[in-house]
This record gives C-alpha cells, structure tokens and sequence, in this order.
C-alpha cells in the first residue's frame, strides 16, 4: 500500500476507530518460536510472525460468523 492510499484509509477512520486500532495493535499476543541454539531451546520472539498474525486477524473475521 502506498503512502498515498494509507492516508485515505486513515482519513476514513474516526478517531475512536484508529485508537481501537492501536489497541488491538498494542495487546497482540506476541509471536515466535522455540529454535535450538546448539545448547538449548530458546524462545525468539518474531516481530514479522507477530504483524502476520494481527493481518491475518483483520483479513479473516467476520462480524457473523460464531467461530471468532
């Protein structure tokens, strides 16, 4: 999405709109893996799985449907 195109979306959304936003932005569960370090399992938080995810949510829900 260009800048352009970004900035008619955010001119479409009120301001209760884009702070719930932000909201769901803020408290989105963190996302990653365990990956092996040659010693042990460590856990790698994933800044590009957990934007995927928030996406993902937007693309998919649907304000009818019981599974959500």
């Amino acid at each position: 999405m260009d800048k352009a195109a970004q900035q008619k979306l955010m001119d479409s959304l009120t301001d209760e709109q884009r702070k719930g936003i932000a909201e769901i932005i803020r408290s989105a569960d963190i996302e990653g893996d365990y990956h092996w370090n040659g010693e042990d399992s460590v856990w790698e938080e994933s800044a590009s799985e957990t934007l995927q995810s928030l996406a993902s949510y937007f693309d998919n829900y649907d304000p009818s449907s019981a599974l959500d």
